[in-house]
């Protein structure tokens, strides 16, 4: 179906169809309608009447039919299955099902224009991560107003009824109240003006606090003990204020007779013994008070001290100055300065010649209270000092073989110990990256609680290790010097044999034989054992300074090699020369010998030829 069929189609029954124009009112004649005589016919009463008759006779019917449809009708009771949690529970689940416009485009752009588009551009992947949150926001915050149009939160009316004694005068009790209450204040005078004048000046007169410790955090670091006489000061100055100011003010008052005049003298010394409880307790609770503070502001990271401590390494221990237990004990002792700052007062009574039960009275905070006070102090220090202990244990694993006794001894055995030289210099580098950790250790660590100085641990952990260092170069020093006393021994006995030349054929040729092992298999292990040295030599140097006396054994042990040289030679010439006398006398003997035979022999043939 073409385009123009479906025009056609579409708008054939809604087309309207062509109406005649309606002509000019011009073309009446105004003279002419005025002189009709339709123009003063009117149908009104005529229509008003027709009307009239017509109701008359709807009404009744209409009236009837009214009547019998009430009569008829039958009311339906409509019986629930579900219960009103179950449906308000299926109600919920559809309204969280249903869509959630989107923060709107137009919106969108907007908000983007409030922020400079160079902004934009320089910060893109924040920007996009902000208008993300804001896009989720909006969705979530739509979503839940949506779902409470459709399913009304729980209310509780009972949170908006008036309580009967809530406000002045709702009850028809409130006569017989004020009543009671003249009567309570004649006999117990709750509203006089001291009892007054002592909630007043305990609010005016007595300290916020008897010790802000949160000012001495401002101070920086402080050492303990400093720290704690400065507190101690302030507590002690504290205390004598509330004697001499809030005390005083109320002596002075009951001393001033206008103020008790109007007590019965028989009720006054029961009235000021209660006005001396009332100021006790006014003092309790400003120590109380002073005493829950302390413990805030140290629970307090913001605001707490911060403290300075040193870290020692002493009798083969390292440990924290000052010590924990000493920490803690000073603190209890803070708690106790407060606690007894209001000791000792004289009762009001004493004061208009009237005998007191007690001739001192003293603010004491009670046991239950300075129990929970001393537990909540505990439980705050040892979670402030477990960043010390943690960094302590670390330190105490980490250099325990340098200041460890039980350590120190094996280290003492490992070097009195057969070990050879290559173990003994891996052991001394091995306290030279020690050494060298020490030395990157700062000279003050931050931790919560506050500083620790390890200025003077560094220095006696350095001092330990270079001692430990020492004792094994100086066994190392003791071993080489003996192993050079040995070479230098081996070559002057070589020495002392081979000039020694023996006069005898049989010893000279063990000499002889032991040249030929002395120039050879000797003078091998003599060279081996000379460069052993020298690489020990070379490692002394790098690791320690050493003493002329081993400079020199050690060059006395080395010249050795060139020192035996011409004893070889010379030994070698006398052996020579010894060689060719024996052998000369050798011959000589042979020759004698030969001569004695032959003279031997012919007298002996002379002999039996003579027979």
């Amino acid at each position: 179906m073409s385009r123009f069929t479906e025009f056609n189609v579409f708008h054939a029954k809604t087309r309207i169809p062509n109406i005649d124009s309606v002509g000019s009112i011009n073309e009446f004649d105004t003279k002419y309608f005025d002189k009709s005589f339709l123009s003063k016919f009117h149908l009104d009463k005529v229509r008003a009447t027709e009307m009239e008759k017509m109701m008359d006779n709807t009404s009744p019917r209409t009236k009837n039919k009214s009547q019998k449809d009430i009569i008829t009708y039958a009311t339906h009771e409509c019986h629930r299955n579900w219960s009103q949690q179950m449906c308000s529970k299926m109600m919920m689940t559809f309204a969280e099902q249903l869509p959630t416009v989107e923060l709107l485009a137009n919106w969108e752009r907007s908000i983007k224009r409030l922020v400079p588009k160079n902004w934009r551009k320089k910060f893109h992947q924040s920007f996009q991560s902000y208008m993300d949150d804001t896009k989720e926001l909006y969705l979530e915050q739509m979503h839940e107003l949506g779902v409470k149009s459709i399913v009304s939160s729980d209310f509780d009316w009972k949170n908006f009824e008036e309580s009967h004694f809530k406000f002045y005068g709702r009850t028809i009790n409130r006569p017989k109240y004020l009543h009671n209450r003249r009567k309570l204040a004649t006999k117990y005078f709750h509203s006089h003006k001291l009892i007054k004048n002592i909630f007043l000046q305990a609010h005016s007169l007595l300290p916020d606090f008897i010790c802000e410790i949160e000012k001495y955090r401002e101070m920086g670091f402080l050492e303990s003990n400093q720290f704690f006489e400065d507190v101690e000061a302030d507590i002690k100055n504290e205390a004598s204020a509330i004697k001499n100011s809030y005390y005083t003010n109320i002596v002075s008052l009951v001393t001033t007779k206008k103020y008790v005049k109007d007590i019965p003298s028989h009720l006054l010394p029961g009235f000021l013994q209660r006005a001396s409880k009332l100021m006790i307790f006014q003092i309790i609770s400003n120590l109380m008070n002073s005493m829950k503070h302390t413990l805030d502001v140290l629970d307090n990271w913001l605001c707490r001290p911060l403290f300075k401590f040193h870290l020692k390494c002493e009798n083969h221990d390292l440990f924290i100055i000052p010590e924990k237990h000493e920490f803690f004990s000073r603190f209890h002792v803070l708690l106790d300065k407060i606690a007894h700052s209001g000791l000792f007062f004289i009762p009001l009574e004493s004061y208009i010649e009237s005998k007191a039960d007690n001739e001192f009275i003293s603010a004491i905070l009670p046991e239950w209270y300075m129990q929970e006070s001393y537990e909540r102090l505990d439980a705050t220090l040892k979670r402030l000092w477990e960043s010390l202990d943690t960094y302590i244990m670390e330190l105490r694993k980490k250099f325990a073989v340098i200041f460890n006794a039980e350590m120190r001894k094996e280290i003492a055995v490992f070097v009195d110990g057969d070990h050879n030289f290559k173990s003994c210099v891996d052991k001394l580098e091995e306290y030279n990256k020690y050494i060298q950790e020490i030395d990157d250790l700062a000279e003050n660590e931050y931790l919560t609680i506050g500083q620790i100085y390890l200025g003077d641990a560094k220095m006696q952990l350095k001092e330990y290790a270079r001692m430990t260092r020492e004792h094994i170069i100086q066994e190392l020093l003791k071993r080489n010097r003996k192993f050079n006393q040995k070479i230098c021994h081996a070559f002057e006995e070589v020495q002392e044999r081979i000039l020694n030349i023996p006069n005898k054929t049989k010893e000279l040729l063990e000499l002889g034989e032991f040249l030929t092992y002395a120039t050879s298999t000797f003078m091998e292990d003599m060279r081996e054992k000379i460069n052993t040295t020298l690489f020990k030599m070379v490692s002394f140097i790098d690791i320690s300074t050493l003493s002329v006396d081993d400079i020199e054994l050690n060059k006395e042990t080395v010249n050795w090699i060139s020192k035996i040289k011409p004893i070889f030679d010379q030994s070698s010439s006398m052996y020579e020369q010894k060689k060719f006398e024996l052998e000369e006398q050798l011959q000589n003997k042979i020759v004698n010998l030969n001569n004695q035979i032959d003279s031997t022999f012919s007298k002996q043939v002379l002999f039996y030829l003579s027979k």
